[in-house]
């Protein structure tokens, strides 16, 4: 599946308290950097502790995708749908079901594993995807367009996007 997805510095401004049908394709987009010699050990983190955690709070899902062919081996993009900005608005979310300490070790834990976290905020274009969703493998492509020039990017977008869905892709 190739799809595009905008970033909020593209799309229209969203408060926190927008309701949560307008957010229809929003996703939290952690892109995560572990030391090489710290993956096994991130792993089990994430799969024993952070999880629990995460469903304890509310979130209902996340999936992890890593590079196969490209890209750096020891990257993992950890994306969540977005339901309600208002969510971000309690912060913390270990704090929300671990007590003070047992929160800090998690994060301390996290961070002998990471090397950086970039963390966005991206709304999925299905009018402007081709292909499937849900597959095992996708080409994401992130672009940033020229201030002013959305409108016109989206545009060739939508005029090209048939040609690329017959040819295959």
């Amino acid at each position: 599946a190739v799809g595009l997805w905008l970033g909020l510095a593209g799309g229209a401004p969203v408060s926190a308290q927008d309701e949560p049908s307008t957010l229809q394709g929003w996703l939290r987009v952690d892109t995560v950097r572990v030391r090489p010699e710290k993956w096994l050990r991130y792993r089990e983190i994430e799969r024993d502790e952070v999880a629990p955690v995460l469903q304890k709070t509310g979130i209902a899902s996340r999936a992890a995708w890593r590079p196969a062919e490209f890209g750096n081996t020891y990257e993992v993009m950890l994306v969540t749908p977005i339901s309600d900005f208002a969510f971000f608005d309690s912060g913390d979310l270990f704090g929300r079901v671990l007590d003070p300490a047992r929160a800090e070790r998690l994060r301390e834990k996290l961070r002998e594993c990471i090397a950086s976290r970039q963390t966005t905020a991206i709304r999925q274009r299905a009018d402007l995807s081709v292909g499937e969703a849900l597959r095992p493998f996708a080409l994401v492509t992130t672009m940033l367009v020229a201030p002013g020039r959305g409108p016109e990017f989206e545009g060739f977008l939508k005029r090209t996007l048939p040609t690329m869905a017959k040819s295959g892709v």
